[in-house]
């Protein structure tokens, strides 16, 4: 037997060891684009404030939907198409979802065109919390006393934007609940991240051009009436969902949930300060202690995750 033998078989675990932790690094990094990426896309919004929200998301879901068509032809994964149309339940899973994908962009755009960034994050802040009482009441899954506590105070926040905008504060509420829905569905799909998101593009690309043909007949449309600089931007609006997408399949795969879940925080936090010290949006003392309310449930929340997360093993995703 050689007498480096022993020294290699010690020296694997320290290995793997340094190779686990490198790849952890990586997704750390990588989650901390793809969440980054996603709060300050209210900029990119804003330079095309000047074209209706509906017919900007029609060119996001023509160039995203083509765009990632491409991709998963480029990695040889169009196979997924034939696994995720087998069943009618399948399906009809994929349009609902591809249904809240579009109702949420529509509103975050229509949000950052009309000043209301601000709005636009709360509504991201409120998922965690639309994600519990959703596995409440479709689930079935138990709340902790802390949980519980964390779910009447986001209330109550919420209340107070309620009195401060004179009735239901519906953008941050509709954008929390198509999220909540929306990863609700997602708990029982099998295609990842990017290759769910291709086929949910896929199905409303048909109303996405055929929106933006009648646009152009009738001499309302933006793409051959506006200066390249602004064509660029709509054909860009692929790349800019692809890339934090493609990023976040990348994390998913190394780094734990309980992770994730503190990095998803970055988004609603770049979205809030973007509203409030870039474009200067109005903040009230009501809205003030509104946000502090749904900050002290999200601290509460996350609070309550990291003590569960530590009791069971930290998972990688599968593939």
């Amino acid at each position: 037997m050689s007498p480096w033998q022993p020294w290699s078989r010690c020296s694997k675990p320290f290995a793997n060891a340094a190779l686990m932790h490198t790849e952890r690094v990586k997704g750390g990094l990588a989650a901390a684009a793809t969440f980054l990426l996603w709060g300050i896309l209210p900029i990119y919004w804003k330079e095309l404030g000047g074209i209706p929200p509906l017919e900007v998301v029609a060119h996001r879901l023509m160039w995203t939907s083509i765009l990632l068509v491409v991709l998963l032809a480029l990695t040889g994964r169009l196979g997924v198409y034939r696994t995720e149309f087998r069943s009618t339940p399948q399906v009809l899973s994929h349009l609902i979802r591809a249904a809240l994908l579009a109702t949420n962009w529509l509103t975050y755009i229509w949000a950052v065109s009309h000043d209301r960034i601000l709005e636009a994050s709360l509504g991201y802040f409120l998922v965690p919390v639309v994600n519990v009482t959703l596995g409440v009441i479709f689930l079935k899954e138990r709340l902790s006393a802390t949980q519980v506590a964390a779910v009447c105070i986001a209330a109550i926040g919420v209340g107070f934007f309620a009195v401060n905008a004179g009735g239901l504060p519906w953008v941050p509420l509709s954008l929390a609940l198509t999220f909540g829905f929306y990863g609700l569905l997602r708990k029982k799909a099998t295609a990842g991240a990017l290759a769910g998101a291709t086929i949910e593009t896929n199905f409303l690309l048909g109303f996405a051009v055929a929106w933006l043909v009648l646009l152009e007949v009738k001499g309302e449309g933006t793409f051959l009436n506006a200066p390249a600089s602004i064509n660029l931007l709509l054909m860009g609006t692929g790349i800019i969902t692809a890339i934090p997408l493609i990023l976040f399949g990348y994390c998913s795969k190394r780094i734990s949930l309980g992770m994730i879940g503190i990095f998803q925080y970055l988004a609603p936090t770049t979205k809030f300060a973007i509203g409030l010290w870039v474009y200067h949006e109005p903040f009230t003392a009501m809205q003030m202690v509104g946000f502090i309310l749904i900050w002290t449930a999200l601290a509460i929340y996350s609070w309550s995750g990291l003590r569960a997360h530590r009791h069971r093993p930290h998972p990688i995703l599968p593939e």
